[in-house]
Order: C-alpha cells, then sequence, then structure tokens
C-alpha cells in the first residue's frame, strides 16, 4: 500500500529520467537479487530520450518478474528500448520462461479481473495502472519459450508538446 501511495504522488508531480539510466540501476538492482540471471541491454546509443520517472517501478517490477518465472537455473532476460520519430519510446522485455499465464497478460493488456477471473498479485496490476497513467499503452505476446511484454511510453518532450 505505501508503494502505491508513493507512485500515486510522483503521478501528479511529473518528473522525468534518461531511459539509459533507468534501464542500467534497474538491471543493478535485480542482479542483487537474481546473481545467476543473465540480463541482456539495449538502448538506443545517445537518445537522450527522457521517460516519465513514475515508470521505473513498471520497469523493475517486469525484470524481477522475468527473471524469477523461468525453470531454467539460468535465466536470460532482455531489456531493449527504441526510440520512435513521434516521441514515444517502445521497451521490450523478454525472457525464456514458460511463458506468462493468459490471466495475467490479460490483466497487463486490458486491466480486466473479476472474482473468477484475476491476477495472482498486485505486481502487473501496479504495471498496467503506472504505464496508463503515465499515457503509455501494454502488449504481451507468449510462447511456450518466453513472454515479450511491450510499454509504450511517452517522451518528456511529447508529454510537453501534448500539454500545451
Amino acid at each position: 500500500m505505501r508503494e502505491m501511495r508513493h507512485v500515486m504522488n510522483r503521478i501528479e508531480e511529473p518528473s522525468y529520467t534518461d531511459i539509459t539510466a533507468l534501464f542500467s540501476s534497474t538491471v543493478e538492482d535485480v542482479k542483487r537479487e537474481h546473481p545467476e540471471a543473465l540480463i541482456k541491454l539495449a538502448t538506443p546509443k545517445n537518445s537522450g530520450a527522457q521517460v516519465p520517472s513514475v515508470v521505473e517501478p513498471d520497469i523493475r517490477e517486469l525484470v524481477t518478474n522475468s527473471t524469477s518465472a523461468t525453470d531454467d537455473d539460468n535465466p536470460v532476460v532482455t531489456i531493449e528500448a527504441e526510440q520512435t520519430e513521434d516521441d514515444w519510446v517502445t521497451v521490450t522485455i523478454t525472457d525464456n520462461g514458460p511463458g506468462l499465464p493468459e490471466i495475467e497478460a490479460e490483466v497487463l493488456e486490458t486491466g480486466e479481473e473479476g472474482p473468477l477471473k484475476h491476477g495472482k498479485g498486485l505486481g502487473l496490476w501496479l504495471v498496467r495502472m503506472i504505464t496508463k497513467q503515465a499515457g503509455g499503452d501494454i502488449a504481451v505476446t507468449t510462447t511456450g519459450k518466453g513472454t515479450e511484454i511491450k510499454l509504450t511510453i511517452p517522451t518528456k518532450f511529447r508529454t510537453q508538446f501534448t500539454q500545451v
């Protein structure tokens, strides 16, 4: 609950962070918890893309889930960012796990749950809420060889441009 209040305060007071720095700190934190994980990082060189700081817990939650979800002793997670010409950043997180259960993928993409149909925890629901509040979107692709989650997030420039 405390984490949720903290996130809500950050949404109300927008700040921005460099996507490369966000990825680096996330990888460092997750590697401390999961030293066995191979986390590959790919960011656009010198992109300077500034994304809402509020999405930092999203990235961390998804990377942590990806490293924890695999039955393999050596989980492999790839984090990539691509900046589009229209000032969005697409963050793609892929893993070699068994694949995100359909209900969890649905929670991420639609946010819809019910008494007989709901996710296992608050983590993915919170990822969806934060991403949507930041003006972004989520897409999930699951196969038997892993999961790919794409967050499309507006950059600082796009956010400022659309608020004028």
